[in-house]
């Protein structure tokens, strides 16, 4: 059984009422707290210890329905994280899931990097509670958006790491990629090869297994020399790019991948789903996000006639390619 173990304090329901007519906040404040005085109702307020139908309520002009659910809590939420690079789209008391846009880098990839999702979001939280911790459950390189997920306790990050597959019940992409399908589904297997293990500026300290998760793709829909697939990631290790490119389908807005389709603003990735099964709770929560609008354009775009001449070329070369294996592979029988 998994207790949420923090120094944090925790938020906790101090009292709730059902209003039985129309009336404003404050009136139902005081219904919920009869021993309240009008300073304290108007502090609970400001502070946003006060919800109606789930709903924070910060400001006395709200107006009350009749069979509103009022409920006053002994800490306050805090207002909305909702900046350019990250937004906080859930949270409770042991999960806190952000949109992270493209642009910023999950965590610090070298020493002095504070402009990152982690630190935006733990600086958040700090600043109501000094003692609130993150830990981070899954990240995303900085030219995707998607959904990142944290857990508020170290016990909880664990948990989920420790039982990926039981908690974690889906994580699905979509991609705009270059190239059409002949089949309307498949998948991309996990490399089983024994890859070097690099360090910039030093020589190969080694070798490990690469640790990319198997990926399954279905075609949603196909255009000019450019498909949208919806993909599923099965497992933790994120490979998608590099395996969409080493399938011969680069994303578009992919950089120095030779990627012949050009117009992309930026990468057209985006994480769509992710499915939580609640450790603690063992509520099933499903989270997505629209397919942005610039990868809709992206894939109605048309080939110049610069990219036809090229598609062509690729096309040849793999001809040729397939035609001399065919050829080496027949003069190895005959022998």
């Amino acid at each position: 059984m998994i207790k949420n173990k923090t120094d944090r304090k925790v938020r906790q329901l101090v009292a709730k009422w059902t209003c039985t007519e129309e009336m404003p906040i404050l009136e139902a404040i005081a219904h919920t707290l009869p021993q309240s005085s009008r300073t304290s109702q108007k502090q609970l307020l400001r502070d946003r210890c006060v919800t109606c139908n789930g709903k924070v309520c910060d400001n006395h002009t709200v107006v009350a329905q009749p069979g509103a659910l009022i409920e006053i809590f002994n800490i306050g939420f805090l207002p909305p994280l909702s900046r350019t690079e990250a937004k906080v789209l859930w949270q409770d008391d042991f999960f806190i899931l952000v949109h992270k846009n493209a642009g910023i880098n999950t965590i610090a990839t070298h020493e002095g990097d504070k402009n990152t999702v982690y630190r935006i979001v733990a600086d958040y939280y700090k600043s109501s509670d000094i003692r609130e911790k993150i830990f981070l459950l899954n990240r995303l390189d900085r030219d995707t958006s998607g959904l990142i997920l944290f857990a508020r306790s170290r016990e909880v990050q664990q948990e989920v790491l420790e039982n990926w597959g039981k908690h974690i019940l889906s994580q699905s992409f979509s991609a705009v990629v270059e190239g059409n399908f002949n089949e309307d589904e498949g998948e991309f297997a996990a490399p089983s090869t024994v890859t070097k293990n690099r360090v910039k500026g030093k020589k190969k300290t080694g070798e490990h297994i690469s640790r990319r998760s198997r990926v399954s793709y279905k075609v949603e829909k196909q255009g000019s020399f450019r498909s949208l697939l919806f993909l599923t990631l099965h497992g933790r290790y994120n490979g998608i790019r590099t395996q969409l490119n080493e399938s011969g389908h680069p994303i578009l807005g992919e950089k120095n991948k030779g990627v012949i389709i050009k117009g992309a603003k930026k990468l057209a990735l985006i994480q769509r789903e992710l499915i939580l099964l609640h450790p603690i709770t063992k509520r099933k929560h499903n989270f997505s996000l629209p397919l942005p609008e610039e990868m809709k354009r992206l894939l109605a775009g048309r080939t110049t006639q610069s990219e036809r001449k090229q598609i062509k070329e690729r096309q040849e070369e793999k001809d040729e390619n397939k035609s001399r294996i065919k050829l080496e592979t027949l003069t190895k029988t005959t022998k």
